[in-house]
């Protein structure tokens, strides 16, 4: 059991590695914001890929991007069918991964609230 999960972190390894290199050297529109590979999940038997793709810019250029990419999986699986070493290649699925956004977000509001502290509410119990 533990050299399958071994296998699993190797072949996750090299699809996350395969499918960044095609983003830098192989699209054939280039995009108009940073995409990134942030990670990779492959099923226990090896025949399915999620590839989270984190796509920095504004938002439309992120719609943007997004649809070129979803255009181009098919040519993305074709790399990595040529690319990789195992006997069966993984189908890719692309999922946009927006948990830097979130954190950002989530930055940015804890950040608002150090420089902008409120008072907390008065008790009841205060009052009467």
């Amino acid at each position: 059991m533990e050299g399958n999960n071994r296998r699993i972190l190797r072949v996750e390894k090299e699809l996350r590695q395969i499918v960044a290199n095609y983003l830098i050297s192989g699209l054939k529109e280039p995009l108009t914001g940073l995409a990134s590979v942030t990670r990779v999940q492959i099923s226990p038997d090896l025949r399915y890929g999620k590839v989270f793709v984190s796509i920095v810019g504004a938002d439309d250029q992120r719609e943007e991007d997004w649809a070129i990419l979803n255009e181009q999986l098919g040519e993305i699986q074709r790399y990595v069918g040529r690319q990789f070493k195992t006997k069966y290649t993984p189908k890719v699925q692309l999922i946009l991964d927006t948990s830097a956004e979130y954190a950002d977000k989530i930055e940015r509001l804890l950040d608002e609230v150090k420089r902008n502290p409120h008072t907390p509410p008065a008790d009841d119990d205060d009052q009467q």
